[in-house]
């Protein structure tokens, strides 16, 4: 007499209804937070109304596309999900293009109102306008020469001019002197002046600067235009990066996976299920992976047909047992285990029972308080 044989998997459980709403709540945060930053960035690069309502409009729908394509797509041929994982890169690469262009606005913007905060230590003076020092030391020069020829020229008869000639020569040079003080004066507060422009215009220059994109800057030796594009561009692919994976764990939260659904079509109408005999070849395994009989090789004679009607009929007659309490369940999913009918799994006990998957789970940990062996019987089977 045959033997029936259970599959090996056991079908993934459905995720907590908690689970499901986080990831929905992020992703509509994600989404809702890149639509924002698309449509200010859309504003931001067009000059007319025309222009920038086609910016916006291009900018959400590759947003929508680089958030929602491995979602829509994830049941989808091997073709048509080559095709769209290539849109899906573009997009991608697209938004993340959109998204470097907001964030480096508005850090230049923060930039220009903390440079426009900082303002000079000292209040700036102004140089008096003078002449050039070249030109005071020339007029020094033949001032001290003309006096120097006086000094040397003999009186004679007219002394007083001599003398006269002398104090006005000395009195030229000392206001020369004077004017090449100030001169110098002058440049001293111009030199200041300038020095203190300088430091005014680098202390700007590096609050313009993020001091996070100054500090990676140094760390890995880029230039400050480079490392302010690559810091953005990661930033808004991470974020679209968290809004494409939540809607996808959110859409596979809310979709029965596919071998979990044949599992339980397969135990609901496991009363009624024909045994099939195994093929000749025993390395190729039976096509029905959930429920299927182990037959012995060759062709089927009459103790092979009564085997397989025992099979059916003791399933049939565990599956329309009345259920009247817990008990009398579980005694019932005990004899369809023991008889082979059934997989003791959730979604197996869904589809025999038709309760819902709080009751099969209640039901099965009974079972593995109570009767542990069946659990073992179905992994060795």
């Amino acid at each position: 007499m045959s033997i029936p044989a259970f599959a090996a998997s056991t079908p993934a459980r459905q995720p907590a209804l908690g689970w499901r709403i986080a990831c929905v709540l992020l992703g509509v945060l994600a989404t809702g937070t890149s639509l924002l930053i698309t449509v200010i960035a859309g504003i931001e690069r067009g000059a007319t109304l025309a222009e920038r309502a086609a910016w916006i409009a291009t900018g959400v729908v590759l947003l929508l596309a680089a958030h929602l394509l491995p979602a829509l797509g994830r049941r989808a041929t091997l073709i048509p999900k080559l095709a769209g994982l290539v849109l899906w890169v573009a997009a991608f690469l697209a938004v993340g293009y959109t998204h470097t262009t907001f964030f480096l606005n508005a850090q230049r913007g923060t930039g220009e109102q903390r440079a426009e905060r900082i303002q000079s230590a000292s209040p700036a003076q102004v140089a008096q306008k003078t002449r050039s020092r070249t030109a005071i030391a020339a007029d020094i020069a033949t001032a001290t020469r003309t006096f120097e020829l006086l000094k040397v020229q003999a009186c004679d008869a007219r002394c007083e001019g001599l003398h006269a000639r002398k104090m006005a020569t000395q009195a030229r040079l000392a206001a020369l002197r004077i004017e090449d003080q100030e001169a110098q004066r002058a440049e001293r507060i111009e030199d200041a002046g300038a020095a203190a422009a300088a430091t005014l215009a680098q202390d700007r220059a590096l609050a313009r600067t993020d001091p996070f994109v100054g500090v990676i800057a140094g760390f890995t030796g880029l230039s400050l235009p480079v490392a302010g594009v690559v810091i953005a561009a990661c930033l808004g692919w991470m974020l679209d990066g968290v809004a494409a994976v939540a809607w996808l764990y959110a859409t596979t939260a809310f979709t029965v996976p596919s071998d979990e659904r044949i599992l339980q079509e397969s135990v609901r109408h496991a009363g009624r299920a024909e045994v099939r005999p195994v093929v000749a070849n025993p390395s190729i395994e039976p096509a029905n992976d959930v429920f299927c009989a182990a037959e012995p090789v060759g062709t089927p004679g009459v103790e092979d047909t009564l085997a397989a009607s025992v099979v059916r009929t003791t399933c049939d007659q565990i599956h329309t047992q009345p259920v009247r309490d817990e008990a009398s369940e579980v005694e019932r999913l005990t004899s369809a285990i023991e008889a082979g009918c059934l997989l003791p799994t959730v979604g197996a006990i869904v589809g025999y029972i038709g309760c819902s998957q709080g009751r099969a789970l209640a039901l099965r940990q009974r079972l593995a308080e109570s009767r542990p062996e069946l659990f073992a019987i179905a992994a060795r089977a």
